[in-house]
């Protein structure tokens, strides 16, 4: 039997901000504003909080919209360039 405090075999699932399709945290595309930048945690090594994207074409497609959005929103950055 095994512990039942143990983490072991446990998924961490995120929501993707466009679809909101809970999905395996490893198949979706990390990203956070720092220095205000948005950056990309590509590898997932970066330990902050973060915003989820799928790699679906629709999701990628709405993204540049919706940083557009949600940066004008919270007055932290005007973005300048494409995702």
């Amino acid at each position: 039997m095994p512990n039942q405090s143990s983490h072991a075999g446990h998924i961490p699932y995120r929501t993707c901000i466009i679809c909101k399709n809970k999905i395996d945290k490893k198949l979706l595309l990390g990203l956070f504003i720092m220095n205000r930048e948005i950056v990309f945690d590509v590898n997932g090594l970066v330990s902050t909080r973060k915003k989820y994207v799928c790699h679906k074409a629709e999701c990628l497609t709405i993204l540049n919209k919706w940083l557009d959005k949600h940066l004008k929103k919270s007055g932290k950055h005007k973005r300048t360039g494409t995702v």
